[in-house]
This record gives C-alpha cells, sequence and structure tokens, in this order.
C-alpha cells in the first residue's frame, strides 16, 4: 500500500470508530409560568425622552445658509434664506384658503401635511439632523403664524 492510501484507511478507520459529530443541540425551550400564573414581563426601564424646544418655523429654519462672511457665502446665504421665506409664504397662503373654505385651520399634524403641504405642493426646507417640523393647531394666529413649528433637542 502506499503512503497515501494507508493516510485514506487510517482516516476512514476513524471516522468510523470515533463517528461525526451529530447534529447541535435544540436550545432550550423557554419555561412556561405554572398555571395560574402571569408570566413576569421583561421590559426594560424607560429612558425619558430628550428634553426638546418648538419654536416656530421661519427664515433661516433650514440646514443650509448657514454660512460666515465672504464674497460667495453671503449671497449664498441670502439665496438659501429667501428659499425659507418663500416656504412660509406659500404655507400662510395655502393655510388662509384652508380656512377661508373650512372655516378653521388643520386639527392635526397629519391633516396639516396633507391639505396644506402636500397638495399645495410647498417643499419645506431640509432641517438640520435632530430636528423636525411639527403642527401644533393651538399656535395658529393669521396671517402671520400659521402653526407650523421646528422641534429640536434644548441646548
Amino acid at each position: 500500500m502506499t503512503r497515501t492510501a494507508a493516510a485514506l484507511v487510517a482516516t476512514m478507520m476513524l471516522v468510523v470508530f470515533l463517528g461525526c459529530e451529530g447534529p447541535a443541540p435544540a436550545p432550550p425551550a423557554p419555561k412556561t409560568p405554572p398555571a395560574g400564573q402571569a408570566a413576569p414581563e421583561a421590559t426594560a426601564p424607560a429612558r425619558p425622552a430628550p428634553p426638546t424646544v418648538q419654536e416656530p418655523a421661519g427664515v433661516g429654519m433650514g440646514a443650509k445658509g448657514h454660512y460666515g462672511p465672504g464674497i460667495i457665502t453671503t449671497p449664498t446665504s441670502i439665496y438659501w434664506r429667501a428659499q425659507d421665506r418663500l416656504a412660509i409664504m406659500q404655507i400662510v397662503h395655502a393655510m388662509q384658503l384652508y380656512v377661508a373654505t373650512h372655516g378653521e385651520p388643520p386639527k392635526t399634524h397629519d391633516e396639516f401635511m396633507e391639505k396644506i403641504v402636500k397638495e399645495g405642493a410647498i417643499q419645506l426646507p431640509t432641517l438640520p439632523d435632530g430636528e423636525t417640523y411639527l403642527y401644533d393647531p393651538t399656535q395658529v394666529k393669521l396671517p402671520d403664524n400659521t402653526g407650523l413649528m421646528v422641534q429640536r433637542p434644548a441646548p
């Protein structure tokens, strides 16, 4: 017998005598409480939400346009601030039309986003990370305050 054949035979004999590893054992089943007892709830302690600040949406709310003075940055900042102002003007106009038609402003954030922003094809400025838009119907004071707020983490 050649050396390779002898090694092959020895390996096969080891497999036959020692066997192969069987399937992995199944994980233990979760323990069920005895009849009549409620299962203990495994909940993590709730973390308190970080404090936030709400401010009326206005010029300068967008993520773009916050640059220092300069020959290129000043006109760029003015452009982005103008885009913010245009969005506010569109929202004011859409709110005035909505109130004239329905007799009252939208009641919820979802209704505001659907009826004012989406149907009015208004493109809200992109906010910095961590900030969101929030509609507060208690803040509506037409003609200048539409109830659109920017919610950001407290400093």
